[in-house]
């Protein structure tokens, strides 16, 4: 279905079009949400996938295709909606959970050519690894909370974080317990 025939679904049928539209970008929203919200729930990234898609739905209308095509005006309203949920469970997360750590106060004494590196290294891990460094050493979560938003026990989440820093740890060669 071309970008025309879709817009036309919206005027003539919008309900068929509403499931088009689920049916042909699901996945790419997907993706989008879950890279932007790796530290977050899988409730947590749905949700935001809904909001997506609502708000293309609300938004259909000023859709102008000689400015680009629906994947690029879905990318950008995914990316856009994906960071502000982002931002708004980490204020979440500052009030349930304490203040969220300064990137500057998270890590000091560790020069800008370090960060880099552990920046680096961090991007290189798997995204479960890489959440799971995230939500403990950024969000300063517990093993309990990390558990809750992942549904394993805490002990697990526990053991998977010390597994997921001892192989960051052995990517950036030795920081050590500066992280």
């Amino acid at each position: 279905m071309t970008d025309m025939e879709l817009l036309a679904l919206y005027r003539d049928d919008e309900s068929t079009a509403v499931r088009e539209t689920v049916r042909l970008y699901l996945p790419y929203v997907r993706a989008i949400a879950a890279d932007k919200l790796a530290a977050f729930t899988k409730e947590d990234i749905e949700e935001t996938v809904s909001d997506i898609f609502i708000r293309f739905w609300r938004t259909v209308e000023g859709v102008d295709l000689s400015r680009g095509s629906i994947r690029a005006y879905i990318c950008v309203l995914a990316k856009s909606i994906a960071l502000r949920k982002r931002a708004q469970l980490a204020g979440r997360l500052e009030t349930e959970g304490g203040d969220m750590p300064d990137t500057a106060e998270a890590s000091p004494g560790i020069s800008p050519e370090e960060k880099s590196e552990m920046i680096d290294a961090l991007s290189l891990l798997p995204e479960e690894e890489r959440s799971l460094i995230l939500m403990k050493y950024y969000f300063g979560l517990s093993h309990k909370e990390i558990g809750k938003a992942l549904h394993i026990s805490a002990k697990a989440a526990q053991k998977r974080t010390e597994r997921a820093l001892k192989k960051l740890k052995e990517r950036i060669g030795g920081l050590d317990d500066d992280l």
